[in-house]
Formats: C-alpha cells, structure tokens, sequence
C-alpha cells in the first residue's frame, strides 16, 4: 500500500460531497441538476416517497425544458416539432415552455413523428436505444400516481423508475459518465464507507511514518488524482480541487529555457555585461518566479496541516509536502537528510538554525537535457524554498550545485537541493521586530508624557 493511499482514495473514488446540502462536485460540475439529483435521491433514501417525487417530477420537467431549449434552433426545422409545440401551448402562444406540463413535455419526448433525440444532436444519438427505452409521458402519468399514493406499495418503485429515466436524461444531455451517476445513486453507501475509512487512516497516522520505507526505491506507476472533465474543458486536482493545466514536460522546460535566453539576450547588448553575469541575472528571474509560486502553494500547504486531527512535528509536514508534489509530475521528492537543529539566540531571541536537505528524483526540469543545454532547476531552487519558508516559518537560503545535479552527472538519477536558515535575513527580521518595539513604546512614553503636561495645564 503506498502512502497517501487512503486520502487518494476518499477524493478520487466519488464526486467530493459538501455536507451542508449534499451539492455534488463543488464547482467543477456544469448545472444545477446534479444538486436536484442528490437531494431527490436523498429523499428517495430516507423514504420521503412524497418529497422525492415533487422533487423528480420538477427535475425531470426542468431536463425536458433545457432539452427542447439547448436544441431548439435544430428542432424548429422540423415541421413536426413545430405543430407539437403549437398544440401544447394552443391555449397561450405566449406562455413559456416552463409553464407547460410535464405530461405535455413529455409527449414532444415520445412523438415518433419529431424524432427529439435523433433530430437534436449527434450526442444524443450515442444514447438513443437507452433514451427510448422509456415512455416519457408514462413518466409524468407515474409521478403524479406516486405523489398522490405515496404510501403506496409500489410508489417507491415509481419514484426510482423516475430516477432511472432521469439519469439517464443527465447522461446523455451533460455529456457525462454514467459511471458518476451509479456513485450519485449510492452515495449514501458510499460516504460511510469513506469515514470509515477516513477513521481507518487516522488510526495509521501514528505510525506513517515508520512505513515510510515501504515508497523507498519504488518507482510504481501509481493512480493519479487528476480528472478530466471533457465537457469543461478543466483538468482537477481533487486532492486539494485545484484547477491545472497538462504540459509535456519538454513544452514546459522550452518555455523556461525561451524566456532564460531572452533575458540573456535582451540585456546583454543593452547593458554590456559579460555572458555569466547576465545568465545570473536570468537564473535568479526564473527563480523568483518558481519562489513565487512556492509561496503561494506553501499557504495552501500550512492551511491544509491546519486541518490534521493532530499537530504534525516539522519533519512530517516536509515529508507530506514531498508526498503531495510527488503526484504533481516534479518527480519523486523525499527528506535526504533529515532536519538537523541547533538552538541559537540573537537580540534576546531563541531560534532553531535547521539544515536539511531534499531530494529530487528523475527531474522533470533536467529531462532529455544535456550538460550543454540551459540549466533550470534554478526554478525548483526558488520553488523549494518558497514552499519550505512557509512550512518552517522562517527566511530559508536553497542551494543546488552542479555536482548535485543529475544533469551534470552521467548516472545519477537525482538532484540534491541543500536547505538552511538564512541566519542573516532573520536577524535583520528580529532586529527590525526589536527597532518596532522600541519605537512603539518611545511613542506610548511620548503621548503619556504629553497627556500628563495637558493635565498639568488644564489644572
């Protein structure tokens, strides 16, 4: 079992499930339909025979009239289609189509004549045998008995033929995997037997990491926690329900190694400097640009260990940062060194001097690179210690030298990145701390001593 599994688990296996109303997939799914269903299922499952049914009756109406509007150009090309419309609403030709009955609505389903879902689109013609498989205007007849006779032997069963028929109305309409909607129709099930699990992992999180060693030389293929939701165009991390974007990695490092050489490029004959300095000049743009966004993720990380069941020591929380942006496609971070401290004082301050070290295997950032070519784990020096900075709470200072990359060494599959405090930065923090101290309490002393004189005055 690979650590982390169980967490993977909980997020990837269902639609994340929001417990004040049952709202499926936050906002990664496109309609409102999909929190209808839940809540009708919902009912359905506490044996609310009666609210279900008003519940389905109106979700199915809602489907039929976003059908026949998301189609209606296409549809209005049929002759068919437009007497059936005209006959509908012959009492009002200006009333909505939301202001027609289920019945009626459905029967524009079932005229063989209009042909609905052959004549919409090619989508629904995917799903044509299952579509037509049901009596749409049997439907509204059905919920209307079952609401009326919800105490009823065989209401229940109407109702979950109304669900059946609606399901699959949502799947072929939303474009979306009928796989989704059989964990839709049992999440009751299934949301206990994720505390369950959930209970289960946090009885392990004493001993995590002494099974650590179980990841150490394995390069498993592993099952990711990204979905692909086709019909939004939007690639999800629902380990933390981030939206991402896929790059090969030579895209990305050809982007990366663009801009190092139009920095390099731009400000050499503009600035007359020699090729070295200005390379530097382009490392240290392009790892400002990695510590950016290591800082930004380092928040999302601290607020996330603010969530644990207990406190996590600092060895922990910089082995679960490695764990989370192992699955990213970085490569595999892991703690090489462990966290060596020494406890140091400055202007009256205590303070942990630590010193680690990261390693990182198979670098994405030095993949099918060659010792010649552009070197950009400047970028992960920037990243790291933007992340580390805000997991430590401390100025950290990153360093990666050639001999410690795998891109400069024949062989070695890995990168070391060094990670210390920067003792100067933060005795510059500490000394500007101690500067405000002092300042605030000359001002206290200050307008005390000048409420005292307009006192003395007044007396």
């Amino acid at each position: 079992m690979q650590e982390g599994e169980l967490p993977e688990l909980t997020e990837n296996e269902i639609p994340k499930l929001q417990q004040d109303d049952g709202i499926v997939g936050g906002e990664v799914l496109p309609s409102d339909f999909e929190k209808a269903y839940v809540r009708t299922r919902k009912a359905f499952e506490n044996d609310k025979i009666r609210e279900a049914t008003r519940q389905a009756e109106q979700l199915l109406k809602n489907i039929v009239v976003d059908i026949i509007d998301s189609n209606y150009r296409r549809l209005s090309q049929s002759e068919s289609f437009q007497k059936k419309v005209a006959q509908v609403v012959s009492d009002d030709p200006t009333k909505d189509l939301a202001e027609v009955s289920l019945r009626d609505l459905c029967s524009l389903l079932d005229d063989t004549d209009i042909q609905l879902f052959t004549f919409a689109n090619k989508d629904y013609e995917k799903h044509s045998i299952l579509l037509k498989s049901f009596n749409y205007e049997n439907l509204a007849n059905l919920a209307t008995y079952c609401e009326a006779n919800s105490e009823a032997d065989d209401a229940r069963l109407g109702v979950q033929q109304l669900l059946c028929a609606i399901t699959a109305l949502l799947v072929a309409h939303l474009g979306i995997e009928i796989s989704e909607y059989h964990l839709l129709a049992n999440f009751t099930h299934i949301t206990q037997e994720i505390e369950r699990i959930r209970d289960s992992y946090t009885k392990l999180n004493p001993i995590e990491s002494k099974m650590s060693y179980l990841r150490q030389g394995k390069r498993e293929k592993d099952k990711r926690s990204f979905v692909w939701y086709k019909f939004r165009g939007m690639l999800i991390n629902q380990s933390d329900g981030s939206r991402n974007i896929a790059f090969k990695v030579e895209t990305f490092v050809n982007i990366l190694s663009t801009i190092f050489k139009g920095i390099v490029e731009y400000l050499g004959p503009k600035e007359q400097l020699p090729v070295q300095d200005v390379s530097e000049i382009a490392k240290s743009i392009i790892m400002e640009a990695g510590y950016q966004s290591g800082s930004r993720f380092g928040w999302t990380m601290h607020e996330i260990f603010q969530q644990e069941s207990r406190p996590l020591n600092l060895e922990e929380k910089i082995k679960k940062w490695c764990a989370f942006d192992s699955d990213v496609g970085f490569g595999m971070l892991d703690l090489a060194k462990e966290v060596e401290r020494e406890q140091k004082e400055t202007n009256g301050y205590k303070y942990e001097d630590l010193a680690f070290s990261i390693q990182l295997s198979d670098n994405f950032l030095v993949f099918k690179q060659e010792a010649s070519d552009v070197n950009l784990c400047c970028f992960m020096r920037g990243y790291i210690q933007g992340v580390l900075e805000k997991i430590t709470g401390q100025p950290l200072i990153v360093t990666h030298r050639t001999t410690q990359c795998e891109q400069f060494i024949p062989d070695q599959d890995y990168c070391i990145f060094e990670v210390k405090t920067d003792e100067e930065a933060l005795t510059g923090i500490l000394s500007d701390i101690e500067r405000k101290q002092s300042s605030d309490v000359q001002r206290l002393d200050s307008e005390e001593e000048t409420e005292l004189m307009s006192k003395a005055g007044d007396e």
